[in-house]
């Protein structure tokens, strides 16, 4: 009864009702839903990195970088959409500060002299940090079995194993979003 008479005043004002039918739907959701906290916050991530992701805002890059992923692939065996899709993400399509300063399109770490404080490494062009980061993936266990291999997620997930990222599951996730746009 004590409901009744609270939901009848509430629909006197719709804006506090709906109010209320909102925070009364977060509550059950919280409540009921195990982690569903965390499942809207990585919901409102990824729509807010998404737009990095799309190829419209990739397209340049893409455009720029497409015919040198291409040669260093088939130079090593390693499929260019892997190559390209690192970088994109790595670069955020170009527009990363490491890359455009430091010529660094795979987030990769080591010396430079540049000058704002950082841990990636510099190098002389962009070809140096594509050409650097097929050895690094030349170099590694998995590359033995894979070169050659057209299998992307099989590249991503070896490549996820070696500890490459910091977050591995969303990195791997991210850069499936990104291989859709190429």
């Amino acid at each position: 009864m004590g409901f009744k008479i609270l939901v009848d005043d509430l629909k006197k004002n719709k804006i506090y009702f709906l109010s209320f039918f909102y925070s009364f739907n977060l509550y059950i959701l919280t409540t009921f839903v195990p982690n569903f906290m965390i499942k809207l916050k990585k919901l409102f991530v990824l729509l807010y990195f998404l737009p990095l992701f799309l190829g419209a805002r990739n397209s340049k890059y893409i455009e720029k970088y497409k015919p040198l992923s291409i040669e260093l692939g088939e130079k090593h065996k390693i499929p260019y959409k892997f190559i390209l899709a690192l970088a994109i993400m790595e670069t955020e399509g170009g527009r990363s500060k490491i890359c455009k300063k430091l010529h660094n399109h795979f987030g990769v770490k080591g010396k430079n002299k540049a000058q704002f404080k950082t841990k990636y490494k510099q190098y002389p062009n962009d070809r140096a940090s594509y050409e650097d980061f097929c050895k690094i993936v030349m170099n590694k266990r998995f590359y033995t079995q894979l070169k050659g291999n057209e299998n992307i997620s099989l590249w991503i997930s070896k490549l996820a194993k070696t500890g490459y990222s910091s977050n591995p599951v969303q990195w791997q996730k991210n850069i499936h979003i990104i291989l859709k746009t190429l």
